[in-house]
């Protein structure tokens, strides 16, 4: 049975991208949401080497999850699936970036597939 992992990752105060997590080869599955918080969305970005990240991709859009404060979010794995690092970009109700106004601790979960 595959265990669940959890790590954190903080987005700064005045920032509007957080601190990246190294997955390896596990799964992002989920992510607890701090309360409180600035942006609206979330988006998902992924990097094979920790330096270049990308958006992720959900057909023709950007995959993007709801910053629900105080609340736990899931995360399609199947969307998933690969991304050895990932961070968070936090988003206006454009999906524009957004500062956040004080630092923002986000547990993100994951777990392994076989």
């Amino acid at each position: 049975m595959a265990q669940i992992k959890s790590g954190q990752v903080v987005t700064v105060g005045g920032a509007s991208e957080s601190a990246s997590l190294e997955l390896g080869t596990d799964t992002l599955v989920g992510l607890y949401c701090p309360s409180p918080i600035d942006a609206q969305s979330l988006g998902i970005q992924a990097s094979e080497d920790n330096l270049a990240f990308v958006g992720i991709r959900d057909g023709d859009a950007s995959l993007v999850v709801p910053a629900a404060a105080g609340s736990y979010v899931a995360i399609d794995p199947t969307k998933m699936l690969g991304a050895r690092h990932v961070r968070l970009t936090h988003l206006d109700a454009a999906e524009a970036a957004v500062n956040e106004t004080g630092d923002r601790t986000f547990t993100l979960m994951f777990r392994s597939f076989e």
